[in-house]
């Protein structure tokens, strides 16, 4: 009796991790995508998401400080790695490909690929 009790508790222990892992849905398989040249650049949106999402790591002037300076960002990187940065992070610096709108981020990258 102890045996089967223990043989049915680790199945079912087995098949709810197996529905819990069926159910997650893979992490790229709904990512909203946007070609970054079909989004217009909006300066002040782009300050906006810079001063609620970045400034306390890159600085109110993106002169660095935890993260690196960004004031001449546009010189090291194209759009579209300084997009790759913003949605996967880099380095200590997290992915916001979560907490920001695929239009954002475009938005953000056009902006920032801007400071030369």
């Amino acid at each position: 009796m102890k045996w089967t009790m223990f043989t049915l508790f680790c199945a079912a222990c087995l098949l709810g991790l197996s529905v819990l892992f069926l159910t997650i849905p893979e992490q790229n398989a709904h990512e909203e995508t946007v070609p970054i040249e079909d989004v217009p650049l909006d300066v002040a949106a782009a300050e906006a998401i810079y001063g609620k999402s970045c400034i306390s790591c890159h600085g109110d002037q993106l002169q660095g400080g935890v993260g690196p300076a960004l004031a001449d960002v546009g010189s090291r990187l194209n759009v579209s790695q300084i997009k790759g940065v913003i949605e996967r992070g880099r380095g200590i610096m997290p992915g916001f490909q979560g907490s920001l709108s695929a239009e954002e981020i475009a938005n953000l990258s056009k902006w920032l690929s801007e400071k030369k």
